[in-house]
């Protein structure tokens, strides 16, 4: 008896389990986290977001940037829309990237991150520190998928 309760319960758990990755498999999104630290006020790829041929993609991205130390901090949030027609590089859907917050306790570190395409398959995110300054960056995006 106590096997078929825990058969139930796993069939029960398994059904809800498929059923979250069933949707978030249908809205063909994903979670990337990445890290990198930069010593000068150069702008340096933090993540590269690849995009397929006939696709739209949404990044939201959360980023945040710690003075070695821990003297001083950053943190942005940013929305930026990509469409990539055929074969053709992507191009960004209305103007720079959408500015959702955009934080930072020093203010001669480096420009706010700025998104690019790469080529023609992929969207960099770039972050920028302060010149003679070790800063440790995380990025989260998350990045909804559209195709034909």
């Amino acid at each position: 008896m106590r096997l078929k309760q825990l058969d139930w319960w796993s069939c029960k758990m398994s059904g809800i389990t498929n059923a979250i990755i069933g949707n978030f498999n249908w809205l063909n999104s994903i979670f990337r986290r990445s890290e990198k630290t930069t010593a000068d006020a150069t702008a340096t790829i933090i993540d590269t977001i690849p995009i397929g041929a006939d696709n739209t993609i949404l990044i939201l991205s959360m980023i945040t940037g710690i003075q070695s130390g821990g003297a001083n901090s950053a943190g942005f949030l940013y929305a930026a829309f990509w469409n990539k027609d055929g074969t053709s590089a992507p191009v960004l859907v209305g103007s720079f990237p959408t500015s959702l917050a955009n934080e930072k306790d020093d203010a001669t570190w480096g420009d706010e991150p700025t998104f690019t395409a790469n080529g023609l398959n992929a969207i960099d995110i770039k972050v920028t520190g302060k010149a003679a300054t070790s800063i440790n960056w995380k990025c989260v995006a998350i990045i909804i998928n559209s195709s034909i």
